[in-house]
């Protein structure tokens, strides 16, 4: 599973853990290359409402950083709410509206981390957007430096083993990664997670 960094607040649309299962099953390689999820029909009446009550969320918080630009929160709150609102068209199969607004996701993650660098559960997202964008060298520099600047940051860890495996297809980096992930003794569920993992790539010729 390659996730956005877990966060105290869950205001936002999450897809969680489903797609690094996919990932793993079908070793994709690509942005959203999975099948949609089976939610309600882009023609269900709630699928327009949630889809408008998302972007107009988003219309909010740019006018907000509009008037206050140098406000590190509000560009994160921006950057998550185009990350969530890539996740709920992707689920629905639209990988168009997924692409542009993952894409979209990355200019606000950026100017905040030019703010304050030391943001590392940010500096994981905007890897992971890239990631998802196809932006895979830009990606990979950002988990670079996650990395290195957070060593016991489980979800950088977890999701740069998982774009090692899926981009790079570099299984024993990717190892290394989940099994330092795991010394840092993670929530249960997340372990157990990151476990299945490690045995199935473990177990591939």
């Amino acid at each position: 599973m390659i996730t956005r960094t877990i966060r105290n607040k869950k205001q936002a649309f999450k897809i969680p853990m489903i797609i690094f299962t996919v990932l793993l099953s079908i070793s994709l390689v690509g942005f959203f290359a999975y099948s949609p999820l089976q939610i309600d029909s882009p023609q269900n009446p709630s699928y327009v409402t949630e889809a408008q009550r998302m972007i107009e969320q988003i219309n909010r918080l740019e006018q907000g950083v509009k008037a206050d630009p140098g406000n590190v929160n509000l560009l994160i709150s921006l950057g998550n709410h185009f990350y969530d609102l890539s996740m709920f068209y992707a689920a629905y199969g639209d990988l168009e509206k997924a692409t542009r607004y993952i894409e979209e996701s990355t200019k606000p993650y950026s100017q905040a981390l030019e703010i304050n660098d030391n943001l590392v559960d940010v500096r994981v997202d905007l890897a992971t957007a890239f990631f998802y964008a196809g932006e895979n060298d830009l990606a990979e520099e950002q988990f670079k430096q996650a990395v290195a600047h957070d060593p016991t940051f489980i979800n950088g860890l977890v999701n740069y083993g998982v774009f090692l495996y899926s981009v790079r297809e570099d299984k024993n980096a990717a190892l290394e990664q989940w099994e330092a992930a795991l010394k840092l003794d993670p929530d249960p569920l997340i372990a157990s997670s990151i476990e299945e993992m490690i045995t199935r790539v473990s177990g591939e010729d």
